[in-house]
């Protein structure tokens, strides 16, 4: 008997070995045998190189890898297990050996030392011309679940061995272990086992529909595995019989589903939750590139109905029709990034989503204005980036924003005559480069309300308010406020002093007007200043030159007064 026929025959056997890589003991079948002198007190690396071809590259590589990792086992102090495919000799017979390598380390008595067991030895005929042929047609055999880029192949020929798979290179991608040089790896039992190397280990339970599908028991076997954090489907099935209509080749394929379960939970999710979708008015929608052009995409009723869109001939909307309905937001509602912006990002895939984003919409079947919280995710990519799948969802807070309009409205409002107010104003001016101020009171207001009450009180400063409405259409950015009490403030955009005597004079004029309804004995008098803002002054400065300037006028106009009361006299 040759040691490849021994070492063939017995398949399990292993060697004890010293730091020094000389080999100090052998398993019983080796210690009996008529080889135990090749191995016995020889070097590892030499007894391996005494029946393999030390002229073949690949050879000489597993020897020095294995060279590695004995030393790294002793100087680490670690066990390790891998899978070898080594050339013989006899290459040109169109075989190798295949075996499973294990290096367990031992200290007894302070000495260290490691048992090399080589488990499975076995001669398999090179066939992988014929494999790649079956490959190359074997997605044919099977039903894929959706439009697949990267499908991974794989054989097992049982007259080889049943725990032997021949696989195309996708393969050891999805299941993120090592590329074998000969495409085969080993499947392995035992789920406290990393999946690494070049092992394809799953638990007792796959094993055991496994055994089924090899001893003809079963014809197919599909299972799915989670590998880190994505879903990969399995499909095989026997696609060669012998005579005895025994199973002799087992085909399979495996692709990730990781984004079919997800859009699956959510169609489950959207079934098992449809009542609250449709009492929460949450509307829904989808774009998927495999199923659409980059002009439609996919709602649920709710959604259609919050904007007023319409199918198309294929049951899509139209993305045109969406954007369409987008207005802009007022002022103070939303502090996001500007949804059109944020949108145009999303779409060209700059940001993997939008979370409570506001939304202003037309409708476009009734014209009515809605205000909608919306939220979405990019699912998947392109290799470039670019979005390939995407959702999100709507909800419909058109009374929550009103009514934080209203509350917003009185925060910057006067409450009686609806002018902007002094917050405003600060507000604003943080904004201005330059402008013209007119800050005025009435003259005398303290006796309107001591005379005729603080109800005619309040109709005195609505006629001013409503003057000042007036005054201002023929100014362009002219905004009028009230500040405390009867304190008027205007702000013109202009830097020209004629302009803001010419508003005065104007104001005056349409409060005469306005006042039609207030008794005659009331006088509505006003006396202005003017002050000029322009860029790096304060604005508490600005305010305070128009009004001191508004100061001066009223003593100049007192004066006056007493000069004709003098002149009466």
């Amino acid at each position: 008997m040759t040691l490849e026929q021994f070492l063939l025959k017995d398949q399990i056997f292993s060697f004890k070995i010293n730091k020094d890589l000389s080999v100090t003991g052998l398993s019983y079948n080796l210690s009996n045998s008529v080889f135990k002198e090749r191995f016995l007190n020889k070097n590892i690396l030499d007894v391996l190189n005494d029946f393999l071809d030390e002229n073949n590259t690949e050879c000489k590589e597993y020897i020095e890898s294995l060279e590695g990792l004995i030393n790294e086992s002793f100087n680490l102090k670690k066990s390790s297990l891998d899978r070898y495919n080594i050339c013989s000799e006899s290459l040109d017979d169109g075989h190798l050996y295949t075996f499973i390598l294990g290096l367990d380390l031992y200290s007894i008595d302070n000495e260290e030392y490691l048992i090399l067991k080589f488990v499975d030895f076995e001669k398999k005929p090179i066939t992988e011309g014929k494999y790649n042929n079956i490959l190359n047609g074997l997605n044919d055999n099977f039903e894929i679940l959706s439009k697949q880029e990267k499908i991974g192949r794989f054989l097992i020929d049982i007259k080889v061995a049943k725990n032997l798979v021949y696989a195309d290179e996708v393969i050891p991608k999805l299941l993120h272990i090592n590329h074998s040089i000969d495409n085969t790896y080993i499947v392995a039992k035992g789920t406290d086992k990393p999946m690494n190397n070049n092992y394809i280990i799953r638990d007792n339970n796959f094993f055991i529909a496994a055994e089924m599908l090899i001893n003809g028991e079963i014809t197919e076997l599909n299972d799915e595995w989670l590998i880190k954090d994505s879903w990969i489907k399995l499909e095989s099935k026997v696609i060669e019989f012998d005579e005895n209509h025994k199973p002799t080749l087992i085909g399979g394929v495996m692709y990730d589903v990781t984004e079919y379960r997800v859009y699956k939970d959510i169609e489950n999710l959207q079934a098992i939750y449809e009542l609250a979708i449709t009492s929460g008015g949450i509307g829904i929608f989808h774009y998927d590139s495999d199923k659409h052009d980059s002009e439609v995409f996919e709602a649920n009723d709710i959604y259609a109905n919050m904007f007023g869109l319409t199918e198309n001939s294929d049951g899509y909307y139209l993305t045109s029709d969406f954007q369409e309905t987008l207005e802009d937001l007022e002022e103070g509602i939303s502090t996001n990034e500007d949804v059109k912006s944020s949108l145009k990002k999303f779409l060209h895939g700059d940001i993997e989503g939008t979370t409570d984003d506001i939304l202003k919409v037309r409708n476009l079947k009734t014209g009515e204005f809605k205000y909608l919280l919306s939220s979405s995710k990019i699912a998947s990519r392109y290799e470039d980036g670019s979005p390939r799948r995407f959702g999100g969802i709507v909800l419909d807070i058109t009374e929550r924003i009103n009514n934080e309009k209203n509350q917003l409205l009185y925060a910057y409002r006067d409450e009686l005559t609806l002018l902007p107010n002094n917050r405003k104003l600060i507000k604003d001016l943080a904004k201005k480069t330059s402008g013209m101020g007119l800050f005025f009171d009435l003259d005398d207001f303290k006796k309107v309300n001591d005379v005729h009450g603080h109800l005619v009180g309040d109709k005195v400063l609505k006629v001013v308010s409503d003057a000042l409405r007036e005054t201002e259409k023929k100014y362009q950015d002219a905004v009028s406020y009230r500040l405390y009490g009867d304190e008027f403030f205007v702000y013109l955009n202009t830097s020209d002093e004629k302009e803001a005597k010419k508003f005065e004079k104007e104001l005056k004029s349409n409060i005469i007007n306005y006042r039609k309804d207030l008794d005659k004995s009331i006088k509505i008098e006003a006396s202005m200043g003017y002050s000029l803002f322009e860029e790096g002054n304060e604005i508490d400065d600005f305010i305070k030159q128009a009004d001191y300037s508004m100061y001066k006028t009223k003593i100049i106009k007192k004066s006056k007064n007493k000069d004709k009361d003098k002149s009466y006299r």
